[in-house]
């Protein structure tokens, strides 16, 4: 690919994961399998496209993952803040307990 923008391939990556992330971190049951969908659709693209681009922009992947994957942890922590096990916690503490195993194993 000719003259490729390497800055703009970074910043369109960076804003396909926030959508991915927001689409992953989604708990509502009437949007998750449809949030899930979209975020395998956006990652497949993007592996797709770091494919067919190559050397050009090497932190394609990367950033993706990191950005995606931050994203939909704060986004599950913002969304769960309902939940009786996260009642009365801070932000950051959901955040903690989002990631935390011993919270997976008990909230099924």
């Amino acid at each position: 690919m000719p003259d490729l923008n390497e800055t703009l391939v970074y910043v369109l990556t960076g804003a396909l994961a926030v959508s991915a992330g927001i689409a992953m971190g989604v708990q509502t049951k009437a949007l998750r399998w449809a949030g899930f969908s979209a975020a395998i659709l956006i990652t497949g693209v993007v592996v797709i496209t770091g494919f067919t681009i190559g050397a050009a922009a090497p932190w394609m992947g990367p950033i993706f993952a990191v950005i995606a994957a931050l994203t939909s942890v704060l986004i599950a922590a913002a969304s769960r803040r309902d939940e009786p096990g996260f009642q009365g916690e801070s932000y950051w503490r959901r955040v903690v307990l989002v990631l935390s195993p011993r919270y997976t194993k008990s909230a099924t």
